[in-house]
């Protein structure tokens, strides 16, 4: 049996985007785990990217089809996701979440 009650935590920063944001955003929005670190890129609640081929140039083009939404009703792709813990000037996420954990054990 699983204990739901073990504090799990998510590292963030701004190398999070596309998939991982998806799970970012899933931790955030049913509080499954805390999230530590820096605001995210985003990109990755909207649909799979549409890519077309321009037909005088031939050059492929890449853009978003649709956007996700975030909680707050901010543009995911814009606004990123922030974490629930935010790291200080020159703090690592992982540095941050050892204190946090620290502090919780105390």
């Amino acid at each position: 049996m699983i204990d739901r009650d073990i504090k799990k935590w998510v590292l963030t920063s701004n190398n999070v985007f596309s998939a991982s944001e998806i799970f970012v955003c899933f931790c955030k929005a049913t509080g499954w785990a805390k999230l530590v670190g820096r605001k995210t890129l985003g990109d990755g609640l909207g649909t799979t990217p549409v890519m077309l081929v321009l037909p005088d140039s031939g050059l492929l083009i890449r853009f978003s089809g649709g956007v996700g939404e975030n909680p707050d009703g901010s543009i995911n792709a814009v606004a990123g996701t922030n974490p629930d813990i935010m790291c200080i000037k020159d703090e690592t996420p992982l540095d941050r979440c050892l204190e946090e954990i620290r502090k919780n054990d105390q």
